[in-house]
């Protein structure tokens, strides 16, 4: 059951990705596009993810429609990779005797919601002694490049994941600024729910940063705001674990 659960969620999440906006352009309007972008397209459809990354890495770091695509494409390829049993980080967990799941989180530096994804949990209080868990360490990073209405994630220089920002409330600096995610909560109609709560999973996330910037799905009326879509910071909270650096790019410079 549990990797039917795992098969069908890795899945859905492919699928969605690997349909959206950087298959879907009339690239007959882009005549300059390079052809690198192409045959990365056709690299990924055709099941070999790795290789077309490595095409695309010279462009993710780029502005306009060329880097936009580039990203987008890798994001479809390296999604499913990070937040399944596939990854190369993945390991086997021992849980001990009176064991509660947020101190595996500690213990392992694996978000919560991607130990219980990647375990088919429902029921953070129901583990027991000598479970076998498989967890990541997610030592991941986010930029939120304002300038370009993205929100990325990266493994050192290796992009993970890329989303658009809906809206934002962050006055605008002179300099970059470098803050960590401090706070991780999940609400249901604006309630606050513990991570040991069987409704975790089904919550909507909220992100907070040292800083006092909220990441989130909705504006926050008492604290500055980055907006993404409901799914992206969901997605996006099976990444960063709490302590991930996160650098808000004001300026120009990546």
């Amino acid at each position: 059951m549990k990797s039917i659960f795992l098969t069908l969620s890795v899945a859905v999440l492919f699928n969605s990705l690997m349909s959206g906006d950087a298959y879907a352009q009339n690239y007959s309007l882009w005549p300059k596009r390079p052809p690198e972008i192409e045959q990365a397209r056709k690299l990924a459809h055709a099941g070999k993810g790795a290789e077309a990354v490595e095409i695309l890495r010279p462009f993710v770091t780029q502005e306009g429609v060329v880097g936009r695509e580039a990203r987008k494409i890798t994001s479809a390829v390296q999604l499913p990779l990070y937040l399944s049993r596939r990854n190369p980080k993945a390991t086997i967990y021992v849980v001990k005797s009176g064991e509660a799941l947020n101190r595996i989180v500690n213990a392992t530096q694996c978000p919560v919601e991607l130990i219980m994804l990647l375990n088919g949990i429902v029921d953070p209080s129901a583990l027991r002694a000598g479970q076998k868990l498989v967890v990541v360490q997610m030592g991941l990073r986010a930029e939120v490049n304002l300038r370009m209405r993205e929100l990325s994630v990266w493994d050192d220089d290796t992009l993970v994941a890329s989303y658009d920002i809906e809206s934002h409330s962050l006055p605008i600096a002179d300099e970059n600024a470098a803050t960590s995610i401090e706070a991780r909560e999940g609400m249901i109609n604006d309630e606050t729910l513990h991570k040991r709560s069987t409704e975790f999973l089904c919550s909507q996330r909220m992100l907070k940063l040292a800083s006092g910037v909220i990441i989130s799905a909705s504006p926050q009326a008492q604290s500055p705001s980055v907006c993404l879509k409901t799914a992206d910071v969901n997605e996006l909270a099976l990444l960063l674990n709490s302590g991930a650096r996160v650098d808000i790019i004001y300026t120009d410079a990546r």
